[in-house]
């Protein structure tokens, strides 16, 4: 991501909204598919996925695991991106009727906040209401530590 005119504290703020919404998202993502996709979640929902749709996942950690490791180790391996990608993706089938229908324009506004090649504060300010609006959706601790976050942007 190249950038514009931006303050670097606000940068900085987005990423640890990020980094916050991913640590709630990817396990909320994961629990949400295993329940409709049973014991070949990993490979039928995630996987396959993220394989075909690989033109605009840009994977950050690296090889996704294979599905016989460790819950936690194959939650961990999901950035944001991918989490987006997957909230995406299913949302007809799984997501639609359990989250805000907020969370789907939220989703696809982040992934092209991401793909941006310049950015400014204004769209700062508008990936980080994504990013709450996300959150308040998943978690509600991790809801209001977003918020202090967005307080810190907006002071």
């Amino acid at each position: 991501m190249s950038m514009s005119t931006f303050n670097i504290n606000n940068i900085e703020l987005y990423g640890s909204g990020e980094k916050l919404l991913e640590e709630a998202f990817a396990p909320y993502i994961c629990k949400r598919l295993e329940a409709k996709y049973g014991a070949e979640w990993w490979d039928n929902a995630i996987v396959n996925v993220l394989r075909d749709n690989w033109s605009y996942v840009h994977y950050s950690y690296g090889p996704l695991p294979p599905a016989g490791r460790p819950k936690d180790d194959l939650i961990g391996s999901l950035d944001i991106r991918c989490c987006l990608t997957l909230l995406i993706f299913h949302w007809k089938d799984i997501f639609q009727d359990v989250i805000s229908p907020n969370c789907l324009t939220s989703a696809s506004s982040l992934t092209n906040f991401i793909e941006k090649d310049l950015i400014d504060d204004y769209d700062i300010h508008m990936a980080l209401s994504d990013l709450a609006i996300l959150c308040e959706q998943i978690d509600t601790s991790t809801a209001e530590k977003m918020q202090k976050i967005r307080g810190e942007f907006e002071g």
